[in-house]
């Protein structure tokens, strides 16, 4: 995709581009949903998009810049790769709160019993 684009720089991951306006075009299909959302609930998932496209298309971006400059199998690399990864995986945990949060607050007669048993060989 790079070569075809011939994309540089910040878009050295040309990937990014496609990414972007797929992020942008689920959250203009899910603004609806959004804006009748509780506050809380509503500030948390936009904070939970945020955290998770910033990491995965924001770091992308920068690391992108660095492989091109430098290399991407090098400490710094890695070290934004590891920023990246831990952007997403704390989106996940804002939003998976945010779940949490609503159910606890406008579901409250719903009941959930999960039982465990042994698994036999």
């Amino acid at each position: 995709m790079r070569t075809s684009l011939n994309t540089s720089g910040f878009l050295y991951y040309a990937w990014v581009i496609p990414g972007a306006i797929f992020a942008f075009a689920v959250f203009l299909g899910f603004l609806k949903f959004i804006k009748a959302l509780p506050p809380k609930t509503k500030r948390l998932f936009l904070t939970a998009g945020t955290v998770f496209v910033g990491g995965a298309i924001g770091m992308e971006l920068l690391s992108g810049a660095y492989a091109e400059l430098y290399t991407h199998n090098n400490f710094t690399s890695a070290i934004l790769t590891s920023i990246e990864e831990f952007m997403e995986m704390i989106g996940i945990v804002i939003f998976i709160y945010a779940l949490l949060s609503y159910i606890g607050s406008e579901l409250r007669g719903l009941n959930l019993n999960f039982k465990i048993t042994a698994l036999q060989l």
